[in-house]
């Protein structure tokens, strides 16, 4: 389960039962973050966008795994830690891609025997990596 605070104690029930209805949530919130974030309004960006990484981690901690949920899981830490990087919260940023970083390598161990499951995980956690490395220059830009 997630540290975030993003959601609150009902939807958090609401998303362990109804996984698949929440990733359409998912994705809505993912789309308004998206509008706010191209009018650069980054604070008000990352609410949907914690509400959508926050619920996406709870479907990937349940093992309700699929390429399309890592690669969104993957992209919503990185949009998230960007808005957090354009309001000068490099720290929160950091932690964020650092946190999925550590998850994703765990799945990596579970993942035996799976060779293309194994680089489809290297695969985002390299995106992870090159992420943290483009906050540094960002938070440099501030």
């Amino acid at each position: 389960m997630s540290e975030y605070h993003y959601l609150c104690p009902i939807n958090k029930l609401w998303v362990d039962s109804h996984p698949r209805e929440a990733f359409s949530r998912i994705l809505e919130n993912k789309s308004h973050a998206e509008q706010l974030l191209k009018k650069q309004h980054h604070k008000q960006a990352i609410a949907f966008l914690g509400r959508a990484f926050e619920t996406a981690e709870m479907i990937f901690d349940n093992r309700i795994e699929s390429t399309q949920l890592t690669i969104t899981l993957t992209g919503l830490a990185i949009m998230l830690a960007h808005a957090y990087a354009k309001i000068s919260k490099v720290d929160i940023a950091t932690a964020i891609l650092q946190r999925l970083r550590q998850k994703i390598q765990r799945e990596i161990k579970f993942t035996v025997g799976y060779s293309t499951k194994v680089v489809y995980f290297e695969h985002c956690i390299q995106a992870i990596t090159e992420a943290r490395s483009d906050l540094s220059f960002q938070s440099q830009d501030i």
